[in-house]
């Protein structure tokens, strides 16, 4: 039998739920939000969840209004 080794990309999805491509779309708009009121990195992700029927895409509260972050990074309202 043969064991088959993880990507880190698929350890990072086993872990967070998110692609690469989302987790960095969420840390371009967290780092976009003013320092003095933002959370930490780790806690912003953890605000994302899946969107319904949404096919791997996630939303997060972002600056007053949803954003959907589909599998490929595209990020829109």
């Amino acid at each position: 039998m043969t064991q088959s080794i993880l990507t880190a990309k698929e350890i990072n999805y086993l872990k967070t739920g998110l692609t690469a491509k989302q987790s960095q779309s969420l840390f371009r708009k967290w780092s976009q939000l003013p320092r003095k009121t933002r959370v930490s990195f780790p806690d912003f992700e953890k605000t994302a969840y899946p969107m319904i029927g949404g096919n791997g895409a996630v939303v997060v509260l972002w600056a007053g209004m949803h954003l959907a972050i589909e599998t490929d990074g595209y990020t829109h309202s």
